[in-house]
């Protein structure tokens, strides 16, 4: 279920970059994604420098992407140390897709 809630908050996140780009290449202008637009007031209104508050916008921004990556990685390896997923059998899917599509424990899949 945790997998689930990481896909959803990738695509929300990657609607926000991508819908930040297309703003950024109609209007010829640098665009903030709405989460670091979010951030960055929040960081104001806790008295934060302008630029200042500008920089943790960008990096919470950034570090949405990576947290959620890592997170999903996390919870993919404690499922293969834990033994719900056979690597073997997993990889085997992958390379022969007769063998059945997806994953045992659903961690792949979105």
């Amino acid at each position: 279920m945790l997998s689930k809630a990481g896909c959803i908050v990738f695509g929300v996140h990657g609607s926000d970059t991508a819908a930040a780009g297309i703003r950024q290449v109609w209007t010829g202008r640098d665009t903030a994604t709405l989460v670091q637009q979010g951030t960055t007031k929040l960081a104001e209104v806790m008295k934060a420098p302008p630029e200042t508050a500008n920089n943790i916008g960008l990096s919470v921004d950034i570090g949405v992407s990576f947290g959620v990556a890592g997170m999903a990685k996390a919870i993919r390896v404690a499922s293969v140390t834990m033994g719900r997923i056979s690597l073997s059998r997993h990889e085997a899917r992958a390379a022969n897709p007769r063998l059945g599509v997806g994953s045992e424990s659903g961690i792949i899949l979105c």
